[in-house]
């Protein structure tokens, strides 16, 4: 599925939840049409008639379980972008959600300024976990740190520097004005990284910073350098 409309999907069983977020995203003028669905059979169909830029999902529906949702919309389009609001997260929904395939997590409880840093991340093609998922997600990793530093001293300096850049959270458009060169350089160098490391998507690279140690659990949800390892070693390159 291709030419993506400037839309919005909440797919959400709550009317409250659905009008709070829709109210919120109206305010801050990000979208042409937001769409709304108060289950998971008429998300599934608005998806496939809208094509949204962005699907936000509540986690708590109670016609489908979450993942197997994100699955069917990815089965629609499997470039969605999939962005789950959770009321509890745990280690074990975390897990499930982020295999099914969405690219973020979010409590309802985080703060407004948080919800729309994500978003605003999620669309420029980057992942985006709040610091209770992140923390989940870095209980499950394990070893495997040796070959992915030998990988990593495969990058040029200015490469690392992008790297820390992208394991912050920062958007292409932050990194391409903090850096002075075009949205179209950051993506050259970003599929360069890619392909040294391996990977192919934000995720990954997400998930590589996990193994490195790289993301402290703090309070306020921002993505913080850790003190160890690779990155301790590389620090000069973070900005």
């Amino acid at each position: 599925m291709s030419n993506k409309s400037n839309s919005v999907l909440i797919i959400g069983n709550y009317t409250l939840f659905v009008e709070g977020i829709k109210s919120l995203l109206e305010s801050q003028n990000k979208f042409k049409t937001i769409h709304t669905s108060n289950n998971a059979k008429d998300g599934l169909m608005a998806f496939k008639n809208n094509t949204p830029m962005l699907t936000l999902v509540h986690e708590n529906l109670n016609d489908i379980y979450t993942p197997n949702l994100i699955q069917e919309i990815l089965l629609l389009d499997s470039s969605a972008k999939i962005l789950v609001l959770s009321t509890k997260i745990t280690e074990f929904s975390t897990t499930a959600i982020v295999q099914a395939g969405a690219v973020g997590i979010l409590s309802c409880r985080n703060s407004k300024d948080i919800f729309i840093k994500g978003i605003d991340t999620i669309i420029e093609g980057n992942s985006y976990y709040c610091s209770i998922a992140s923390h989940y997600l870095a209980m499950g990793i394990r070893n495997n740190k040796n070959g992915i530093e030998k990988s990593l001293d495969s990058l040029s300096n200015r490469e690392k520097e992008l790297f820390f850049s992208f394991l912050r959270g920062k958007t292409n458009s932050e990194i391409a004005d903090f850096y002075h060169i075009s949205k179209k350089t950051i993506s050259s160098h970003k599929s360069r990284i890619y392909s040294k490391l391996r990977i192919k998507n934000q995720f990954e690279l997400f998930m590589i910073g996990l193994k490195l140690g790289f993301y402290d659990q703090s309070e306020n949800d921002s993505k913080t350098p850790g003190k160890s390892g690779w990155a301790e070693k590389n620090s000069q390159f973070i900005s």
